[in-house]
């Protein structure tokens, strides 16, 4: 939901315009795009680069909390520009370009990134170089050669998975904005939209354990599922489910050299939580409680419709049950 800031005082120092303020409209969580308007309405997109708060009532900062004083460091503004309000353009970023990178998926390289990031626990803290014999500064030259340079010339960098024989695929989209992004995008046909992020905002869970069983067997226990159980939260009495679907699609990482079940360890302990709480709409379908996920219809972060919601529903209800 974006948010509106209600400028009552500015302060120019250090490169940067500081905003002091109240939230009037919506709800403010942290970084992202946004636009400045002055008395006559004009406007400037700028950044929200980072904030502070004064008598703080809850979080995320709501019109509600009457008190709460909410600090904005933005880009700098001219100092002609006499800004009135801010209105946020919200938390996902917005690539200008596609670019399908699905091919990076048979390099260990790659992979040593992604366990790097969700594989790294207590017992595991070098994942990438126990599992996959990629140490960190390889991990870092690869990603500066092929990762960094497409997210610099603001390109969505996308690893796809075809799901069934419909024209279904999931993805795996890397953005860069306010902050990093691995976005994961439901498709079919000419339609896509997004379930869910991790970043510096994070907006999960994104699928139920049922529904990420159903497309690893429709994708045949795909390495590229890895990817989309990182979107998942299991419940406790879901772990054994979620541990055997991992354990399968990390038998085909290039390179692997431990047990897949021990990557299904670290992974599954990262993604196993008591809540959200799942259940059954009669005109959305699945949707859960979870304060930043999509799929709840009540959060403030999430831009699904109700006709986003029954394109999930239809989505997975096409796909066969899991065996």
């Amino acid at each position: 939901m974006p948010f509106v800031l209600q400028v009552q005082s500015r302060r120019d120092d250090d490169g940067a315009t500081q905003l002091h303020g109240r939230i009037t409209v919506g709800a403010f969580f942290g970084p992202e795009r946004a636009c400045a308007r002055d008395a006559s309405g004009r406007q400037i997109e700028t950044r929200v680069l980072g904030h502070g708060l004064v008598s703080p009532e809850g979080w995320p900062v709501r019109p509600e909390h009457a008190q709460t004083r909410l600090r904005l460091t933005v880009d700098p503004l001219p100092p002609d520009f006499e800004v009135v309000e801010v209105q946020g353009l919200g938390a996902v970023n917005a690539p200008v370009r596609l670019r399908d990178i699905t091919p990076y998926a048979t390099q260990p390289a790659f992979w040593a990134c992604v366990v790097a990031q969700h594989g790294t626990t207590e017992h595991e803290e070098d994942p990438a170089l126990d599992w996959l014999g990629v140490d960190t500064d390889q991990a870092s030259e690869w990603h500066a050669a092929h990762i960094e340079p497409g997210l610099a010339a603001h390109e969505g960098l996308e690893l796809r998975q075809p799901v069934g024989n419909a024209g279904r695929t999931l993805a795996l989209r890397m953005t860069a904005g306010m902050a990093f992004q691995d976005q994961h995008w439901l498709g079919h046909a000419d339609a896509s939209l997004l379930l869910g992020y991790h970043g510096g905002h994070f907006s999960l869970p994104a699928l139920r354990v049922a529904e990420a069983a159903a497309v690893a067997a429709a994708a045949q226990d795909s390495v590229l599922n890895l990817l989309w159980f990182t979107f998942v939260h299991a419940r406790p009495d879901e772990v054994p489910v979620l541990h055997a679907l991992v354990a399968r699609a990390a038998a085909a990482l290039p390179g692997l050299r431990v047990p897949p079940q021990r990557v299904a360890d670290a992974l599954v302990e990262r993604q196993t939580s008591p809540t959200p709480r799942w259940w059954e709409d009669p005109v959305l379908g699945w949707i859960n409680d979870g304060r930043y996920s999509q799929r709840n219809p009540a959060s403030d972060l999430s831009n699904l419709r109700p006709a986003d919601h029954a394109f999930i529903r239809d989505w997975f209800g096409a796909l066969p049950p899991p065996p």
